[in-house]
């Protein structure tokens, strides 16, 4: 369309220019006034074609440096896949919201806690929420979501899967997706990443587990928030929910 339309306005100049009167002037009427528009509508479309090009190009070199840091580094495939996905849903919000301060038009939380401790159906039934991007399947395969972002009337919520609450020592990929998580909420929310943490507890699993299993969750849950502390800066509020209570 964008071609179409800079051939018809090329068109125009040369059949329609040189009868075309402005504050009673033909402005295109002279041979040398309508070469002159001519160089200037070209000059206007080598330059966008230019920055066409070079935003491609661009774009090419950067999947080149994926490309070349997957190869060195296995684990950059994962991370370079929440990457997107966290930029994807920001311009989805962007628009969501349509608004400029669409960063700060919303509080935004984080809420975490082990695996099965009722992080989601919280949210489920407790916030009315959308989730308003999906990511499509990375490379024939369903890409697999660790953080889920639930966009409602009063708060932004990011839903932490339970293992990058809880990585083992040795789990190396979980760690840094947690801390890559950290660092992408750091650098796009850099004057306030977030507003604050909601952590939920199992109150079954707490009462019913040994004294060494109990201290293992209470420690890995005060190593989580001190991750959070040391990598966005700032002191937030914490706000325990106590779940599973209708098993009691």
């Amino acid at each position: 369309m964008l071609i179409l339309a800079w051939i018809f306005l090329l068109v125009w100049i040369w059949w329609k220019g040189p009868m075309w009167t402005l504050y009673e002037e033909q402005w295109l009427k002279p041979l040398a006034n309508r070469w002159l528009a001519t160089a200037a509508w070209g000059i206007i479309a080598l330059v966008w074609l230019t920055v066409r090009v070079m935003k491609r190009l661009q774009q090419l070199e950067k999947m080149q440096k994926q490309q070349r840091e997957e190869a060195v580094d296995p684990l950059s495939v994962e991370l370079n896949a929440q990457q997107r996905y966290l930029d994807r849903w920001l311009l989805r919000l962007q628009r969501h919201l349509d608004n400029r301060r669409f960063l700060w038009q919303l509080p935004w939380y984080m809420v975490i806690g082990p695996a099965g401790s009722g992080k989601t159906t919280l949210l489920r039934e407790g916030f009315p929420s959308d989730i308003i991007y999906a990511p499509e399947g990375a490379r024939g395969a369903e890409q697999r979501l660790y953080l889920t972002p639930h966009v409602g009337k009063q708060a932004v919520i990011f839903d932490i899967d339970g293992t990058l609450c809880a990585p083992a020592d040795a789990d190396i990929l979980h760690r840094r997706l947690w801390e890559h998580a950290l660092g992408w909420l750091k650098e796009k929310r850099a004057r306030q990443p977030l507003n604050g943490i909601i952590m939920t507890l199992d109150l079954p699993d707490l009462l019913t587990a040994d004294k060494r299993r109990r201290e293992h969750l209470l420690q890995t849950l005060r190593s989580r928030l001190q991750d959070i502390r040391q990598h966005l800066h700032c002191q937030l509020p914490v706000y325990v929910v106590l779940t599973r209570l209708d098993l009691l």
